[in-house]
């Protein structure tokens, strides 16, 4: 399935379209900030069941503190280290709602004048091969 999607948005980045699937994910990513909608029921799921493992993490880095070793309270610093970079599950619609809550909670927003969008830069043309044929390696 994943190199099916994958296939789809090479075909489709060409053109810089957005496939289906993630316009109907920004959708609804969007009805969420504006909480005209809920994000699905898998998600909230697994935000709980998420919760559920980072405590048990919790716990056992504060147990491997507890036995006093310092091969364990380095352990213990490394797992803190991973929760702390992982606070949340990261689902793609709960995160495409969050980014979207924060753009309507900023306003709307306006480009300003003289902003232009990036283009790759313009290379001139090759000058092509040079008179006389191929290259002389001789002097």
């Amino acid at each position: 399935m994943a190199l099916v999607k994958l296939r789809a948005r090479l075909r489709t980045e060409g053109t810089r379209q957005i496939t289906q699937s993630d316009r109907r994910t920004n959708e609804q990513a969007i009805a969420v900030a504006k909480g005209e909608d809920q994000l699905p029921p898998f998600i909230a799921a697994g935000t709980f069941r998420w919760q559920e493992i980072r405590r048990a993490y919790e716990q056992t880095a504060a147990a491997l503190d507890a036995t006093g070793q310092a091969d364990d309270r380095e352990l213990a610093k490394d797992v803190r280290t991973f929760l702390d970079k992982h606070q949340g599950m990261n689902a793609t619609p709960e995160v495409f709602a969050a980014h979207h809550a924060r753009r309507m909670a900023a306003g709307p927003q306006r480009p300003s004048r003289g902003v232009r969008r990036w283009s790759p830069p313009v290379r001139p043309p090759s000058p092509g091969p040079r008179p006389g044929g191929a290259l002389s390696l001789s002097g």
